[in-house]
Parts: structure tokens; sequence; C-alpha cells
């Protein structure tokens, strides 16, 4: 591993959400929405309960993460047949790494296209395409056989996925959704912060039942 500087999604999510508002104007778009759903976050990939990587003279730790419930809140405008979402999605997970159980986190920031024969007010099924900033905090997962403390992951995805909408109402809309990411986490935050030489792959699914106002 390899030292670098970080930019947390913190600082990069206000200028995200100026170009989602740039490119795509609200002029455009017939509806503007909200929404909120409860998921399902299956982390996977190289998070094997065995692996560790190595740098700067400490490790940190790659669990095998059990899939686990969390929460997904939304913002999207849409016109009669694609709609762009800006989400954030986070939940929380019981890692196992040689025996040892730790917490561990995911989140993830998200930008969306959903296309197809969904129709405004109508409902119907829709792919989905995007991309996601993911992080993933493994609780005491770093060390430097002096100090331990929190391995925090860091890495991108492109997303694919297919879903329904059913609307309840004239502006509720029932959305349920199965999303796999691909991607890999290229930095590790721990003792030291560092690039990761070989990319751990981030792959991985989230399904989701919510709901769109």
């Amino acid at each position: 591993m390899s030292k670098n500087n970080y930019i947390s999604l913190s600082q990069v999510l206000p200028g995200l959400m100026l170009l989602f508002s740039m490119v795509v104007p609200v002029s455009a778009f017939a509806q503007v929405y909200f929404g909120y759903g409860v998921t399902q976050v299956n982390v996977g990939g190289d998070m094997d309960g065995e692996s560790f990587l190595v740098g700067g003279g400490s490790i940190a730790i790659l669990p095998d993460v059990s899939a686990d419930s969390g929460s997904k809140v939304v913002l999207g405008m849409r016109s009669d047949n694609v709609a762009y979402e800006i989400s954030y999605t986070s939940s929380d997970h019981v890692g196992t790494w040689l025996g040892a159980v730790t917490p561990v986190e995911f989140a993830s920031l998200n930008i969306d296209i959903k296309f197809g024969s969904a129709r405004l007010n109508k409902g119907g099924l829709y792919g989905l395409v995007g991309l996601g900033f993911d992080a993933l905090t493994v609780v005491d997962g770093a060390s430097d056989g002096f100090s331990v403390t929190d391995a925090k992951y860091r890495g991108l995805d492109i997303r694919l996925g297919v879903g329904a909408e059913h609307y309840l109402s004239e502006h509720l809309a029932l959305d349920v959704q199965a999303v796999y990411r691909m991607g890999s986490y290229n930095t590790v935050d721990g003792v030291d912060f560092a690039t990761v030489d070989s990319d751990v792959n981030g792959n991985g699914a989230t399904l989701m039942v919510g709901m769109n106002y």
C-alpha cells in the first residue's frame, strides 16, 4: 500500500448535487420526488474472513461480512419514461475474521438512471444503471501492533439493476428493485492511510423495497 490524499464523500457531495442539477434541469422533468426504502445489502467480494492487507507497518483485515438490512433515502426527478436519482444507502453488519467477530458498517452514495416501461404516475417495470461511491468500515479492523483502529475501505462501483413501480395513489408509489454492484475498494484508512496495490473486489448485491412521494 502507498500513501495518498483522501477526499471524503462529504466534500464531493455538494459538487455532485450541483452537477446533477446542471446536467438535469428541473424544468425538463414533470415530477420531483423523495423516497425512503428498506434494503438488504450483501457486501461479498474479497471480504472472505481470512485475508488481510499489509502496508505502512500495519495490517487491515478483510472479514466475512453477513448480509443484513439497512435503509435508503432518495431524491429523484422523472419524466414519462426516465428518472434520475441521487440516493444514500447505509447498513450495519456482522463481520467474522479468523473466528473473531466485529461490527461492519456499509454506506454508498449513488447516482442512478432508471429507464424503461415505468411511466409517470402509472408505474411499470424499469432498468437501472448508475455509479456508486462506497465506504465499508470494519470496527477495530486495523493495527500496527501497538494501536488498534477502524479500517475504512473506500471505492467505486458500477450499478446495474431492475425494478418495478406500482402507484398506490396519484403521488405515492411502491418501488421494488434489485441492484448488482460491480466495483472495488482502492483505498483503506486505518493506522496508516493508503491506496491498495491490488484493488479489493467490492462486488455485491442490494435489494430494496421503498416508497416514493
